[in-house]
């Protein structure tokens, strides 16, 4: 098991990595300055993620509207995308008073076509108990995989520090925390974290991961980034909590529908999901963490 995990997370890693040093070099000689590998990867990470987390909801008795949630969380990252194309200049749309943006129109988008399909559903077939609990799903799985996912696109986009070394460093801290946890748990665990969750996860596991994290964003993020060590140390404080609390939530929704993986695609990590509960919540913390070190330059 700690071979093959080892072995496709180094796989992965390297993968992932020359993708976005890829888009880098595509962007300093050829002037493409739109991440199309970026792209490619989270637009097929975003679709088996939503796809695993409907199977998760499903296991707990909720049927989302699948494509629907795919197409608004796609919609999110196309934003960014068409951001680009345009030289980086924003999308929004002014409706009046109201400034629109492609977040927002994908929500209310989803909400209303959830509406119409559980409307027009219930007209043929008859009231549904479980109606709520689909659209409830659907607002779950969007905000969950689409709007938190976002965070990734918009490290990715960073002008004020290097997109993609913001991008990888925050990955490898968020990374390093689970594989500190991981290890560091397995060769000194007495202690259980959150045994109702996550019976493997330690005290010990939860130090050690700290301890890899903060060094991992010392090094990296001094080499890539060039921030100061204080600010590294703040950045390692405010993002491993939320890479530890991403894993316990992804946990949570698995034991609530009597599955140990999100899926079986990856060996040795289990499902997509299974991969990016971590980053999923620790990422919007990075973002936020190095949009105020990037403005106090």
């Amino acid at each position: 098991m700690l071979r093959t995990r080892v072995i496709f997370g180094i796989l992965m890693a390297a993968g992932i990595g020359g993708l976005l040093l890829l888009d880098l070099h595509l962007q300093r000689r050829y002037d493409i300055a739109w991440a199309p590998a970026y792209f490619c990867v989270i637009a097929l990470a975003t679709v088996l993620a939503v796809h695993e987390l409907a199977l998760l909801l499903r296991q707990a008795g909720c049927r989302i509207h699948e494509p629907l949630v795919m197409a608004a969380s796609l919609a999110l990252h196309g934003s960014v995308l068409a951001a680009q194309l345009r030289g980086g200049e924003a999308v929004v749309w002014h409706i009046g008073a109201v400034a629109l943006t492609p977040a927002m129109a994908a929500m209310v988008g989803l909400v209303v076509l959830a509406l119409v399909v559980e409307t027009v559903r219930g007209w043929q077939h008859g009231a549904d108990s479980a109606a709520l609990g689909r659209l409830g799903g659907d607002l779950l799985a969007f905000a969950y995989i689409g709007l938190l996912g976002l965070s990734l696109t918009a490290l990715r986009v960073m002008e004020s520090l290097n997109g993609v070394y913001a991008l990888l460093v925050t990955v490898a801290v968020i990374k390093s925390s689970d594989i500190g946890g991981y290890l560091f748990g397995r060769a000194f665990g007495r202690r259980k974290l959150v045994p109702q969750l996550s019976p493997k996860k330690t005290v010990e596991g939860l130090i050690g991961g700290f301890l890899l994290a903060m060094i991992v964003s010392l090094a990296a993020g001094r080499w890539l980034l060039g921030l100061a060590w204080w600010q590294l140390v703040v950045f390692a404080l405010a993002v491993t909590p939320m890479a530890v609390l991403g894993d316990l939530a992804e946990s949570l929704m698995k034991r609530a529908a009597g599955i140990k993986d999100s899926g079986s695609g990856i060996p040795g990590f289990g499902g997509v999901l299974d991969v990016l509960d971590s980053i999923l919540l620790a990422a919007p913390a990075a973002y936020g963490i190095l949009v105020l070190f990037a403005c106090g330059r």
